[in-house]
């Protein structure tokens, strides 16, 4: 699973479709960055462009702008990607199976 599949499943989901979404990547390639914004990414970053500091920076601006909370604190905040896929094995272990295959 990659992180525009992880990207629609969060987003199709009833239980997490609201979550917050910022892609973090070294890809480059303008129809990755569209299709992230098309299938609901609050914002994605290209690593190259941009330090740690100021990614987390970023994310904390729209987080306490748009959902007025500050999440981030540093780096190790940021939840990756396999992160993302324990917390849907939990949900599928205590709601039913969740859509993974749209």
């Amino acid at each position: 699973m990659d992180g525009l599949d992880l990207l629609k499943r969060v987003k199709t989901n009833p239980l997490t479709q609201k979550i917050p979404v910022f892609l973090i990547s070294n890809l480059t390639y303008d129809f990755i960055v569209k299709g992230a914004k098309d299938l609901g990414a609050e914002r994605y970053f290209i690593t190259c462009d941009l330090s740690p500091d100021q990614i987390v920076n970023e994310i904390d601006e729209i987080m306490s702008k748009n959902y007025q909370s500050r999440i981030i604190r540093s780096p190790k905040d940021i939840v990756v990607t396999r992160d993302l896929q324990a917390i849907f094995d939990r949900l599928d272990k205590e709601y039913g199976q969740t859509n993974k295959d749209d």
